[in-house]
């Protein structure tokens, strides 16, 4: 018998064994790949979810200080809150500070300013954050009593220029609606943030 030819068993053998390597190998770089781009989806989501967050804490800190009231139109959103740090004999201790959020239609990002009351009468200022990129379409619009009608309406900018509305006064709610690209997705995201000092 000559040893120098494969046989029909080996040479199936050789085939199977190679298709099980083969799968093994694709079904490892799929999930992976499944895994990476799940990843990639959740980026903005996330990015979404932290700005979310920061905005209701501040605006939950939200304090009225002086002639600072909250002001705001469809791109941007203005208001007097615990956001400065002012130091005493004991250490830090919050101070009223303005928040701004801003929408940057040119480069599609969401910024966030803060200046306390010691870097407003200075004329200084914290440099803008960056906290979310991607924005195609970011619109803001508060929700008040309608006092005279007694209608609850939404308005883009506040205070409402035809509204019979008390000087310094908070809407009851913000509402925040942007669409989001990422890669070739676009992903719509509304949230209503609650003001306790709405009126």
């Amino acid at each position: 018998m000559d040893k120098k030819a494969f046989t029909l068993v080996e040479a199936a053998l050789a085939a199977a064994l190679a298709a099980i390597v083969g799968v093994v190998i694709f079904a490892t770089f799929s999930s992976g790949l499944r895994l990476w781009q799940r990843r990639q989806e959740g980026a903005s989501v996330r990015s979404v979810a932290l700005l979310f967050e920061r905005m209701q804490r501040d605006i939950e800190n939200g304090c009225p200080y002086g002639t600072w009231a909250l002001r705001g139109n469809a791109t941007q959103f203005e208001f007097p809150s615990l956001a400065g740090y002012l130091s005493t004999p004991w250490g830090q201790a919050p101070a009223p500070g303005r928040i701004l959020y801003v929408w940057d239609a040119e480069t599609g990002k969401v910024l966030r300013s803060v200046a306390s009351v010691a870097e407003e009468k200075e004329g200084t200022f914290k440099a803008a954050q960056d906290v979310l990129s991607g924005v195609e379409r970011f619109t803001l619009s508060y929700y008040y009593l309608q006092r005279p009608q007694k209608e609850y309406v939404w308005s883009e900018q506040w205070p409402p220029e035809q509204a019979n509305v008390k000087e310094g006064a908070w809407p009851l709610a913000v509402r925040l609606e942007a669409t989001l690209r990422e890669d070739k997705k676009t992903y719509d995201v509304v949230k209503i943030f609650s003001l306790s000092l709405g009126e």
